[in-house]
């Protein structure tokens, strides 16, 4: 006899990883940005992907905003957040405020696997440790592919797995913890250039 999977259903796990990005204490574990890296990491990726001042950027699983904000400050950049958590929109907009650039940044409430904005209208698109959490992630890549203007340009920082994690550790509390659904750097490629997307750099850490 199987045993039951322990995988949760998509949206369990859009909406456990929302709320649990929302609350404070991911906040004091993974500082004000949400993803492992920081800011500094935001401004590696950034050079990377060559962006500008004037380039129009959507930022996926924009989180409490922080990178969408230190773009349009430190770039010039102009960005679109988007974020499945209402609460984080809320925040990011407020901060967004406060920092002036309200002019520049703009949030929206929003599934990476649909996403609320038209196509072909980005320089680039960012996604900083969150492609890993999509469910249905052909559907996100797709989307990446959708919204970005011809020659442009996605920048992707992620966890990645190389071997399956054991069934107990398969969970709805792995994958709110970004390590459930993460995947081999191959896997992630193939993923993307399905869609249409060439890999230009890759880089491992260590």
């Amino acid at each position: 006899m199987s045993q039951p999977s322990l995988v949760p259903a998509p949206e369990v796990v859009k909406t456990c990883c929302a709320g649990l990005y929302a609350s404070d204490w991911v906040r004091l574990l993974l500082g004000e940005s949400l993803h492992p890296g920081g800011l500094r990491l935001t401004e590696h990726l950034a050079k990377v992907i060559g962006l500008e001042r004037g380039h129009r950027v959507l930022d996926v699983a924009s989180g409490r905003g922080i990178s969408a904000i230190h773009l349009a400050r430190t770039v010039g950049c102009s960005v679109v957040g988007v974020d499945y958590s209402a609460e984080n929109v809320v925040t990011a907009r407020r901060a967004a405020s406060e920092h002036g650039v309200s002019d520049r940044v703009r949030f929206l409430a929003g599934d990476a696997e649909r996403l609320p904005v038209e196509d072909g209208g980005f320089d680039a698109v960012i996604a900083e440790c969150a492609f890993c959490t999509f469910p249905d992630k052909p559907a996100a890549a797709a989307e990446f592919a959708r919204v970005l203007r011809p020659g442009g340009r996605l920048g992707l920082t992620d966890l990645l797995r190389s071997r399956p994690l054991p069934a107990e550790l398969s969970s709805l509390a792995a994958w709110v913890a970004c390590i459930g659904d993460a995947r081999p750097l191959e896997e992630y490629l193939a993923l993307l250039e399905d869609t249409g997307l060439r890999p230009a750099r890759l880089a491992r850490p260590g």
